[in-house]
């Protein structure tokens, strides 16, 4: 089982301010209950995601923002690196990171408009308006049509965001380059076996333009490189921001096509936030057969009250991925009383703290089942091939050993091999147990002879040896050898 931190939309309410060391606090106790006290117990996080909103952000018009907007930021960056610290023990790379709507700088958007004349203006507005890409900007405060006249200037609105994207990972080893260029960002979790597409969907997102987009082609470029790698994963997720459903005349949640785009290139579970109330819900697409994604909304873990929906208050979730990648628990945890946590017994999730959610194996293109697990493997022993010619044997142990007996016969041969040139006699014996063969079952003796096991190594010798085939001169061999060390020790 495989856990995850879910938290979102942690700007903080100048109106109702919440403290790190007390957000860290509530978290850390919160842990300590659902690990300790409530049954059936919760698994401590293996990893943390952020869905967006890191910062309040500052309104337009106000002179000093960019001083404000860095202090917002190096607020954000202590707590997310001291909840590392406790949660992680320091590890970044198992912190994956996304931007919302309030980490764009309203200010410098605005700056990079201009009013448009009322005979400059499109001849079909709405129209314009609704056509993606479009430079043109309706504000209905003044009732005034705006136009991006500086697109440069235009790009830079998420500059401090994604400065403070690369401070988080500056000197952080990640399997993918990461950076604010491509519309999303790859990570991987639970050794390789997971991988984890963070789109950011402010694409296009302003002070005039609340939509949630995701860059065109983001989504299918990150999953074709997830393929193209040829790692296999035996779970994808995506990560974005915005909620992906609203009421009738609010405009900014995702179109729910990304959704659909996100599925039918393998994603099968969705993780974001802004709405700040907890959801989760299955989301099916029908190609050849049906394919659902699991699409998790967490609640705001800051959000000061007149900025929480009605009846919801402060929340978090705590996802339990299960051993075949194939379902997941979602538990709920909610602001009580001060600043303490506890389970969310909540109508939406029929009274009580948790959901259960499960989805389908992604399929080739003849709806066929996608073997992603075997996919990893060759690609991994291929990558151990590599290693154990440049004589990295621990690389080979690092890349082989956490698969253990999926692995088939050229993988563990490696591996075993590996532990033996790098004389790594524990780490034999124990890839040797059960031996499968007559050439393991001399390893396996060999490494408990060298360990001074020897009472242990005949044991394996005589339980084996006949049940392998190994020859009885050899067998006397190897007995007389343990024989002779016993003297000689003694």
């Amino acid at each position: 089982m495989f856990s995850i931190l879910h938290i979102s939309d942690l700007h903080r309410s100048p109106d109702d301010p919440a403290l790190n060391d007390d957000l860290i606090a509530s978290l850390v106790f919160d842990r300590d209950r659902y690990v300790h006290e409530e049954h059936p117990p919760i698994r401590p996080p293996d990893a943390i995601v952020v869905s967006g909103d890191l910062i309040q952000g500052v309104p337009l018009a106000v002179p000093d923002y960019d001083e404000q907007i860095r202090q917002q930021y190096d607020v954000a960056f202590r707590f997310l690196v001291g909840l590392t610290e406790r949660f992680l023990a320091g590890d970044r790379s198992r912190v994956i990171l996304v931007p919302g709507n309030h980490d764009v700088n309203w200010n410098l958007a605005r700056s990079a408009m201009e009013p448009v004349l009322a005979d400059a203006e499109p001849k079909s507005l709405p129209a314009e308006l609704s056509r993606p890409g479009t430079p043109f900007r309706w504000c209905w405060k003044p009732r005034t049509l705006f136009r991006v006249m500086n697109p440069a200037l235009y790009e830079t609105r998420m500059s401090a965001f994604w400065d403070f994207f690369e401070r988080f990972y500056r000197g952080v080893s990640l399997p993918y380059s990461v950076g604010r260029q491509d519309g999303y960002n790859l990570f991987e979790l639970e050794n390789g076996r997971m991988a984890v597409a963070a789109f950011d969907s402010c694409y296009g997102n302003d002070c005039f333009s609340p939509a949630g987009n995701v860059a065109d082609g983001a989504i299918s470029r990150s999953a074709l490189e997830l393929r193209d790698n040829g790692r296999g994963y035996e779970l994808r997720i995506a990560i974005w921001h915005h909620s992906v459903q609203g009421p009738p005349h609010a405009t900014d949640y995702l179109n729910v096509d990304a959704l659909y785009t996100m599925i039918s290139c393998g994603y099968r579970v969705g993780l974001h936030g802004h709405q700040h109330k907890a959801e989760a819900l299955p989301y099916s697409l029908r190609l050849p057969g049906q394919h659902t994604m699991a699409v998790i909304s967490a609640g705001s873990l800051c959000a000061g009250a007149r900025e929480l929906p009605r009846g919801i208050n402060r929340q978090y979730n705590v996802i339990e991925i299960r051993d075949d990648y194939l379902s997941a628990r979602v538990h709920v945890r909610v602001m009580l009383a001060g600043s303490a946590f506890g389970p969310a017994l909540s109508p939406a999730l029929g009274g009580s703290s948790f959901v259960d959610l499960t989805w389908e194996r992604p399929t080739d293109p003849y709806g066929g089942p996608l073997d992603e697990r075997e996919l990893r493997l060759n690609s991994l022993i291929l990558e151990a091939e590599a290693a154990f010619h440049g004589l990295d044997f621990l690389r080979v142990e690092a890349l082989l050993a956490p698969y253990g007996d999926e692995l088939g016969f050229h993988g563990r041969r490696l591996m075993i091999e590996a532990a033996r040139r790098d004389s790594r006699w524990l780490d034999l014996a124990r890839h040797t147990d059960p031996p499968r063969t007559i050439e393991e079952l001399i390893f396996h003796v060999e490494a408990l002879r060298k360990l001074g096991r020897s009472a242990a190594a005949r044991i394996a010798l005589r339980g084996y040896a006949s049940r392998l085939g190994l020859p009885t001169p050899q067998q006397e061999e190897i007995l007389s050898r343990l024989d002779i060390e016993d003297t000689l020790r003694s």
